[in-house]
C-alpha cells in the first residue's frame, strides 16, 4: 500500500469545491475539479491509497472499481508533474 503527500513546494488555496495548486519550482499552475481537490486535501501522508480510495468512493457515491481507476490516474498525473511524493 502506497502513502503519498504533497510536495512542499506546491501552494494552494481550495475555492468552494475546486482548488488551484502553484508549483513554486516551475511557476505552472493546476485547477482541480471537486473530486481532485478532495484528494488534494487528503494526501497528507496520513493516509494509504487504499483508505483514500474508499473514503472517495463513500463520499462521492460511486463504486470502489470507479474510484480507483480515477484516484491511480489522478496519482500518476501528480507524480508525474511532481507535485506528490510517495513517502
Amino acid at each position: 500500500m502506497s502513502v503519498h503527500k504533497r510536495a512542499d513546494e506546491i501552494e494552494w488555496k481550495m475555492f468552494d469545491d475546486e482548488s488551484l495548486l502553484l508549483n513554486i519550482r516551475t511557476g505552472f499552475y493546476f485547477r482541480l475539479n471537486a473530486v481532485g481537490s478532495y484528494i488534494w486535501s487528503n494526501l497528507d501522508g496520513s493516509r494509504n491509497d487504499n483508505e483514500i480510495i474508499r473514503m472517495i468512493a463513500d463520499t462521492f457515491d460511486t463504486t470502489s472499481e470507479q474510484a480507483q481507476t480515477d484516484y491511480r490516474a489522478f496519482i500518476a498525473e501528480l507524480s508525474q508533474e511532481k507535485l506528490i511524493l510517495n513517502v
